[in-house]
């Protein structure tokens, strides 16, 4: 995809999650700097692998950093795992903090296993690993329940 259609493609965009190399790719092809991508979208998120993710919203920059893993064994699936845990948290209106460290703790199951698809936990497994590191004000409580609809 060349920088004209990155550039189009864009337009609009309330977020964008990347990793540090995909945004960096991104400025290249559209020749923009990642403070125009910061102005140009509401909520940018750029992930660091080992060192976390990066929240730009308003201006602001809130680090968040990876969940710790117990090992790592394969990177793949990391930043899709990432992502889907980001987003689950938006679509319920989380904070964008909250939000990213559940996709820390996603990302991190991801790696401590083979493949992009085989890890697995229960919801009570995840919100207690999520609070050995995190709290939630309860907020977690909700996956409790949308698990038993």
């Amino acid at each position: 995809m060349d920088g004209a259609a990155l550039r189009q493609d864009m337009e609009g965009a309330y977020a964008m999650i990347v990793n540090a190399y995909e945004a960096e790719v991104i400025c290249k092809k559209t020749g923009q700097t990642l403070e125009d991508l910061r102005r140009q979208i509401e909520v940018l998120v750029i992930t660091q692998g080992k060192r976390g993710s990066h929240i730009y919203l308003n201006g602001e920059l809130t680090e968040v950093p990876a969940f710790p893993a117990e090992t790592i064994k394969d990177p793949t699936g990391g930043g899709d795992a990432f992502r889907a845990g980001f987003i689950r948290g938006i679509a319920v209106n989380w904070p964008l903090t909250l939000a990213a460290q559940v996709g820390s703790l996603c990302a991190t199951y991801a790696l401590e296993h083979v493949g992009t698809q085989s890890h697995h936990f229960t919801v009570p497994q995840f919100i207690e690993r999520f609070r050995s590191e995190y709290p939630d004000g309860g907020l977690l409580d909700r996956l409790s329940l949308s698990a038993k609809a």
